[in-house]
C-alpha cells in the first residue's frame, strides 16, 4: 500500500472495507460520484432523484434525507450496543469471579498494563487510517505507534531515565488530588497552549517577510527567557513552596465543602 503512494495518489484498498462493505451494501449503497459532482458544482440536484443505488432502501418512497437519518440512527444504536457489550464483558473479566484467575495467569502488573494500554490507544488511530484507504493516513498512524514503542523502550526499562518520568507522574497525581482543576490546566497547556505557541513561532520565524521573522525571533527569545525564569523561580526562589501551599489551601477548602455537604445530608 505504501509503495503505491506515488502511482495511485496514496490510495489503497482498505482491509476494513472487505469486511464491512458487504454488510453495508445490503442496507444502503449510494452513488458517491454523483454526490461528489453535486458537492463540487459539476452537476445540480434534480427533484425526485435519489442517490441510492441499491440496498434495502432502494426504491423507497422516503426521501434521501429521511433514509440518511434512519441509517445514522441505526449506526448510533449499533455503536452504543457494541460499547455496552464491551464494557459488560470487561467488567465480568476483571471484576467478576475470574478476576483472581486473570491476575494469576497474566501476573498482573499495573505498570506494564499501563504501557500496553498506551500502545492500545495507537491501535484506534491505525484502524481509523485503514478505513480511509489513504497511505498517508496509515503512515501517520504508524508514526504514532512506533513513537510510543520507541518511547517505552528508551525510557521505561532504564532506571535513570524512568525515574524523572515516574516522579513527574506522582507529582501530577498529587496536584490533581489536591486541586482537580490542575489536571485540566495541565492538559490545556500541554496539548493546546504550548503547541499553539510553538506553531505560531515556527510560522513567524520561517515567514517570507523579514519583519515577521524579526518579531518571531524576539517573541521566541522572550518565551525562552520566561521559561528559564519560571523554572529558576520555582526551584530556587521559593516557587515550589508557594505552589504547594496553594495546593494545600485548595485541598483544605475542598475538605471543608465535603464535610459541610455530609453534615447537611
Amino acid at each position: 500500500a505504501m509503495s503505491n503512494a506515488k502511482t495511485s495518489s496514496g490510495a489503497f484498498k482498505s482491509p476494513v472495507d472487505v469486511i464491512v462493505n458487504p454488510l453495508t451494501e445490503k442496507i444502503i449503497d449510494v452513488d458517491r460520484s454523483a454526490i461528489y459532482d453535486v458537492a463540487t458544482g459539476k452537476s445540480t440536484c434534480v427533484l425526485a432523484t435519489s442517490f441510492i443505488k441499491k440496498g434495502a432502501f432502494k426504491g423507497t418512497s422516503m426521501s434521501d434525507g429521511s433514509v440518511g437519518a434512519i441509517v445514522v440512527c441505526m449506526g448510533f444504536v449499533i455503536l452504543v450496543c457494541a460499547l455496552l457489550s464491551l464494557v459488560k464483558m470487561l467488567a465480568k473479566l476483571f471484576l467478576g469471579p475470574t478476576k483472581k484467575l486473570v491476575a494469576r495467569v497474566l501476573n498482573y502488573n499495573g505498570y506494564v498494563n499501563i504501557l500496553v494500554a498506551n500502545l492500545g490507544t495507537t491501535a484506534t488511530a491505525l484502524l481509523a487510517s485503514l478505513v480511509t484507504g489513504k497511505s498517508d493516513a496509515v503512515a501517520i498512524a504508524l508514526v504514532h505507534f512506533w513513537f510510543n514503542v520507541f518511547g517505552i523502550f528508551l525510557f521505561y526499562p532504564i532506571p535513570i531515565t524512568r525515574k524523572p518520568i515516574l516522579s513527574w507522574a506522582r507529582s501530577l497525581a498529587f496536584f490533581s488530588v489536591s486541586w482537580p482543576f490542575s489536571a485540566a490546566l495541565f492538559l490545556l497547556v500541554l496539548f493546546i497552549v504550548a503547541p499553539g505557541i510553538g506553531l505560531g513561532l515556527v510560522y513567524m520565524c520561517t515567514a517570507d517577510a523579514t519583519v515577521t521573522q524579526v518579531f518571531g525571533w524576539i517573541i521566541m527569545s522572550v518565551v525562552a527567557l520566561s521559561g528559564v525564569g519560571i523554572a529558576f523561580w520555582y526551584s530556587k526562589k521559593g516557587g515550589r513552596e508557594i505552589w504547594y501551599s496553594f495546593l494545600e489551601r485548595k485541598r483544605h477548602e475542598r475538605d471543608i465543602r465535603q464535610h459541610h455537604q455530609l453534615a447537611v445530608a
